[in-house]
């Protein structure tokens, strides 16, 4: 067996990857041992998905999901006193039903005193955090691309060979791993439904599906679409470029493809 991003010999890999880190919530969407070896499953957990767990979007989420990391913590996020200090509070899941900033009353029992000086007994989280592109969440989503291609693979064939051996993988695979090919391997997102539906019950965590778009130029678009917590992700799995998915946008009125 080698492994899908280093192709590397990865018989004796020990570790499990997560498509969606655990981190983000997934427990089911995973690859055997050896898919991807323990090397490159290292270097994506230290280089890749540490770095886009501490993206304040990402950070601010986990925090109000109550989302635990592999050490079993719950980031804290950031709160603002109305004086404008910072602060850093565990809101153990605590959730907001609306895109305002939340009010948030400190526990009596919480010393805060310094800061509050004696007579404050307010303090307020944002949620309506900017996702800004970033190199980080591009890489992150062209590991997943690859991934998912495997995944889908394993579930039908229990092979993966082929995603190894076939060079139109290789640009998204090494962009992926070593940062290498292009500067930047554009991808599209947008909010497509809010975090909790109207009611109060939540939505799915995470979802991902491929798809192509049709043939236009002679050439076939292969897109992967990840949903993480109403907000949409589109990679073009062949080009560093999203202006075929645009063109698919304009032509089916921006209707959501997963």
């Amino acid at each position: 067996m080698k492994c899908i991003f280093c192709k590397n010999n990865s018989e004796n890999s020990k570790s499990i990857e997560h498509i969606i880190p655990e981190s983000l919530g997934n427990k089911k969407a995973i690859l055997p041992k050896g898919i991807v070896c323990d090397s490159c499953n290292n270097y994506f957990a230290r280089k890749i998905e540490k770095d886009l767990l501490q993206i304040p979007f990402y950070k601010s989420l986990r925090s109000r999901y109550g989302i635990e990391s592999k050490k079993r913590k719950i980031p804290l996020d950031v709160a603002y006193l109305p004086t404008g200090s910072e602060i850093e509070v565990e809101l153990n899941g605590y959730f907001a039903p609306d895109d305002r900033a939340l009010k948030f009353n400190i526990p009596q029992k919480a010393d805060f005193n310094k800061l509050l000086n004696g007579d404050i007994n307010e303090i307020y989280i944002p949620v309506s955090i900017e996702l800004e592109k970033s190199a980080i969440v591009s890489r992150f989503l062209a590991k997943v691309g690859i991934e998912v291609i495997a995944y889908r693979f394993w579930e039908s064939a229990k092979d993966v060979s082929y995603l190894i051996t076939e060079d139109l993988y290789n640009p998204l695979r090494n962009y992926a791993r070593y940062g290498s090919g292009v500067k930047f391997w554009d991808y599209y997102q947008r909010r497509i439904y809010d975090e909790v539906e109207e009611g109060g019950s939540r939505q799915k965590m995470y979802e991902f599906q491929m798809w192509t778009t049709e043939k236009d130029d002679n050439a076939l678009g292969l897109h992967l679409t990840i949903v993480l917590y109403g907000m949409e992700f589109t990679i073009n799995l062949f080009e560093p470029s999203i202006d075929r998915y645009k063109r698919w946008l304009e032509e089916n009125e921006n209707k959501i493809p997963i």
